[in-house]
């Protein structure tokens, strides 16, 4: 599905006023549009897959939200989000758990944040990744990241 040369707005003082929420979706792309509204521009929770946002002006509201706040405190699992030219991004709350295997590049772990807006609340939970090529060991490249770890964190670096 495509979602072009639209124009959507709302009061910037209007609660719960999202521009497009996706969700169970797979395959949306979004271009070419504004959208002002008084909660996300673009919402993309559980079961979002491949979704690519290009050339959408947003504002006033709180942007691109990825995964869904305060419901039922479950996880939320959202893949393939591609964006453009964005500015001002800000991620946080991200949970990377669980992963094993082996890098085709000694670099394993890359979390490359803003200065003006770096990640929060990053959470490492039982990494160990090795590198693929001879005589290396995997390393991690991080910059601005505010992170914590827990369990088996190799490579190390980022924390």
């Amino acid at each position: 599905m495509s979602i072009s040369h639209v124009k959507l707005s709302a009061p910037a003082d209007s609660p719960n006023t999202d521009g497009i929420h996706i969700g169970t979706s797979r395959n949306i792309k979004i271009s070419k549009s504004v959208i002002g509204t008084g909660d996300d521009c673009v919402s993309m929770v559980s079961g979002s897959q491949s979704i690519e946002v290009n050339g959408v002006a947003c504002g006033p509201g709180h942007g691109i939200s990825i995964g869904c706040l305060g419901r039922g405190h479950e996880h939320e699992y959202v893949k393939g989000i591609t964006g453009h030219s964005s500015s001002a991004v800000q991620i946080q709350d991200v949970t990377f758990k669980n992963i094993f295997g082996v890098s085709s590049t000694e670099v394993a772990v890359n979390l490359q944040c803003s200065k003006a807006m770096p990640c929060k609340n990053v959470k490492l939970i039982n990494i160990d990744l090795a590198y693929d090529g001879p005589g290396r060991r995997a390393t991690s490249l991080c910059s601005n990241v505010i992170a914590s770890s827990s369990g088996k964190l190799v490579p190390g670096g980022c924390i």
